[in-house]
């Protein structure tokens, strides 16, 4: 073997070497359970209760723990209802209510779909240890809480004092992944406040801004609504972002 040769393979060993894992290799190592893990999501909605009663949990071991936007390790998320169906579904470009409430499993399975989010030019740089951790963490949720919005009316605008509509109902289960068991079910109604504050700049349209000012405080208030439910009818811990 001529010299230049085996410069060239040793070369390509270190470049291979200083390169190591793409994210792309990393969503390949989960996707098998990912994938197996959208057939179940996808079995869960069909079976969810048409009619939601109030169903206490009993006393669940371990309990689930719940802690929106959290880094640490956690074995319960949330998703929207569709999102079972369909991950990649965007529920706000719909004019649908969206809770937005999942830490890292609906990203986890975005990037392990057939229309990741994440850019060709992402997937080939080096594993970032929040890709892994993402990916490990949506592997490790025990607990599904789900919302299904049983009526959404949007917010109206009217004029920049008074606006119209602003309602969402919303039907709430937590249930075990392993079993498919709901284990607790609750409904929760929510509205804007009656007086909303809201900013706005010069030559701004003060009736659109009014109107987004009270969209925001009617979504505030039905995910803290929907975190109250799941802590008083599910048990364990829940908590919002502060």
């Amino acid at each position: 073997m001529s010299k230049a040769l085996i410069f060239l393979l040793v070369v390509s060993v270190l470049l291979l070497t200083a390169c190591g894992e793409t994210n792309q290799d990393v969503i390949n190592q989960y996707q098998p359970q990912y994938d197996q893990l959208r057939v179940k999501l996808q079995e869960i909605a069909p079976a969810l209760p048409e009619t939601t009663g109030e169903q206490a949990a009993a006393s669940l071991n371990p309990p689930p723990h719940y802690v929106e936007r959290s880094k640490e390790a956690l074995n319960t998320d949330i998703v929207m209802y569709e999102q079972l169906l369909n991950p990649d579904v965007e529920l706000r470009q719909n004019n649908q209510l969206d809770l937005l409430l999942s830490n890292d499993l609906i990203t986890a399975l975005r990037w392990t779909g057939d229309h990741s989010p994440m850019q060709p030019a992402s997937l080939k740089q080096k594993a970032a240890e929040v890709t892994r951790q993402t990916l490990e963490q949506g592997l490790q949720i025990k607990y599904l809480g789900v919302a299904r919005v049983t009526k959404y009316e949007p917010v109206i605008p009217v004029d920049e004092k008074t606006f119209g509509g602003g309602l969402a109902e919303i039907a709430g289960f937590l249930v075990d992944l392993d079993s498919q068991e709901v284990l607790c079910a609750f409904n929760i109604s929510a509205r804007p406040e009656a007086q909303v504050a809201y900013q706005y700049k010069e030559g701004e349209n003060q009736v659109q801004a009014l109107a987004e000012a009270a969209r925001s405080n009617l979504w505030g208030n039905a995910r803290a609504a929907f975190i109250t439910a799941l802590n008083e009818q599910c048990g364990g811990e829940f908590s919002l972002a502060k």
